[in-house]
């Protein structure tokens, strides 16, 4: 029962519609979930959900976090490009999910037809026993699930899906990179004189053939 239930809430919220009869390759990727659409304004989203806690504020970038009430979701992150989504991540709650969450890669692969790519990481030093990763991604749109099992009192499964508009990602990274330039601008230390950079370029070529005529 619950693993029927889970199966009509995924289909429901993630496409907004149920699928029977329509096959994998012929859509294109999932860019909303519940009231959250890709690319839609800081402004719409916080007026649909008055509720949402801003985590992170800055003038570029934005974390948004809320807390719903569903049963099977343990919290909903936004990440926000200047005023627009550009990631929307969904942690599940594992112990709610069918086996833990180990069927949901086969419900995927069924929404979403073969997976982009898959990879599995074994990450001691980070505190997670494994890392398993499997991406579907279009020419708009990334959905990555992640299934990490971790070091605790006993062995935990966390299970997260985001949803990634490719777009603002990369104005996203471009962004970053600027910022850090600027702060690696920002450290006091030695730079080059000129003048002796110059001099020592005319005196190589001298020593050059110094060197050969010896």
């Amino acid at each position: 029962m619950r693993t029927a239930a889970f199966m009509m809430f995924c289909t429901l919220l993630i496409l907004g519609a149920p699928v029977s009869g329509v096959s994998a390759e012929t859509q294109s990727l999932p860019r909303s979930f519940e009231h959250a659409q890709l690319g839609m304004t800081f402004h719409d989203l916080t007026q649909t959900v008055p509720s949402l806690k801003v985590a992170q504020t800055g003038v570029e970038l934005r974390h948004v976090v809320e807390r719903p009430a569903n049963r099977y979701l343990r919290r909903l992150d936004y990440d926000f490009v200047g005023d627009r989504l550009e990631q929307v991540t969904i942690l599940y709650n594992a112990d709610r999910l069918p086996r833990r969450g180990e069927r949901m890669i086969e419900l995927l692969k069924e929404l979403y037809g073969a997976p982009t790519s898959e990879s599995t990481d074994y990450r001691p030093e980070a505190g997670f026993l494994s890392e398993k990763k499997t991406t579907w991604q279009d020419q708009r749109t990334r959905v990555t699930l992640t299934q990490r099992l971790r070091f605790d009192d006993d062995a935990v499964l966390d299970v997260e899906l985001q949803l990634v508009d490719l777009e603002l990602e990369a104005i996203k990274q471009a962004r970053l990179q600027e910022e850090e330039r600027r702060r690696l601008a920002g450290i006091p230390i030695p730079r080059p004189d000129r003048g002796a950079v110059h001099t020592a370029r005319q005196a190589a070529p001298e020593r050059e053939r110094a060197g050969r005529s010896s």
